[in-house]
């Protein structure tokens, strides 16, 4: 689901429209919404939103920046000296480390150790030279946006500027950068739509400008009347993004108790009937398992 179509779902569920809830206040539910479906999904599987940021120290330097998007309030796993390790912990591993209720630092590291300063790092043992470490962490995702692009390059685009009308333009891009780094953006409309990228860059400030991992299909245009619209999605799996307007209805239902029984019926379930929220957990947990499987050759006379 498109933002926008969260937007409409939210709307719908409650049957209200933008005079009775406003569209800052439908969309405010709906990143509420998102961020808490995002955080179960991390506490169910700290690997599924996992991301990897490599720096090189500098001699005689011992505080560092850590990624903007770096959760401070979860795990982050100092994992490889990359001259000396390619290889990544075991899965099983990487998750128990990553386990988003464990805050703080973990170093499997070979030569350094580590201390969280505010939102850097310091590596305690001075390095006397370079050398690239690779940190694994869970990242806090912007929130959703959804409208007219207002410049472009091949691989980039910038967001609309200007406030949201909730009619072409949805959402407040944030302002902080790498914020939107690994979410997917699609284009919805005129030059390009169709086109899905992943996010590889995003500056914030006045530029709100994301870079993305490939190259634009076509050259998009920011012409007034003809703009190429693009929606950034939610990070949940797409087969599960019901869930996010939804769970927002149980919120806005303060003004319109009249659904709130049969919403949370739905999101949480009843008595012998599991509800979406079960759902989502369900499929994680069998995406976990890997047990050993036996492949046998079939000969099919070819």
């Amino acid at each position: 689901m498109t933002p926008q179509e969260m937007y409409a779902e939210f709307q719908s569920y409650l049957d209200v429209d933008s005079n009775f809830m406003s569209g800052d206040e439908v969309w405010r539910k709906l990143d509420s919404a998102n961020r808490e479906i995002v955080r179960l999904i991390n506490r169910e599987d700290p690997t599924y939103f996992v991301q990897t940021h490599t720096f090189d120290t500098v001699a005689d330097q011992s505080l560092y920046d850590l990624p903007q998007n770096a959760r401070l309030g979860s795990r982050i796993v100092f994992v490889e000296n990359t001259d000396t390790v390619t290889e990544m912990p075991p899965v099983q591993e990487l998750r128990d480390l990553l386990a988003f209720e464990a805050p703080g630092i973990a170093n499997l590291s070979d030569h350094f150790h580590f201390i969280l300063q505010g939102d850097q790092v310091r590596i305690m043992g001075t390095p006397g030279g370079v050398h690239s470490v690779r940190i694994y962490y869970l990242p806090q995702f912007g929130n959703m946006i959804q409208g007219k692009i207002s410049a472009t390059t091949t691989t980039s685009l910038d967001f609309f500027t200007g406030d949201p009308n909730y009619t072409n333009n949805y959402g407040v891009p944030d302002l902080r950068d790498d914020y939107y780094n690994g979410m997917t953006v699609l284009l919805t409309k005129n030059e390009g739509a169709g086109d899905q990228r992943t996010i590889s860059d995003y500056a914030g400030g006045s530029t709100k400008r994301i870079t993305v991992s490939s190259a634009w299909s076509e050259t998009l245009t920011a012409s007034q009347g003809s703009e190429t619209e693009f929606a950034v999605l939610s990070p949940v799996p797409e087969d599960f993004h019901q869930l996010i307007p939804l769970r927002a209805a149980i919120d806005g239902a303060i003004k319109n108790r009249n659904r709130l029984r049969e919403i949370q019926s739905v999101y949480f379930g009843s008595p012998g009937r599991p509800g979406l929220e079960m759902s989502l957990l369900g499929w994680l947990q069998k995406r976990q398992m890997s047990g050993d499987e036996i492949v046998l050759p079939v000969d099919h006379g070819v």
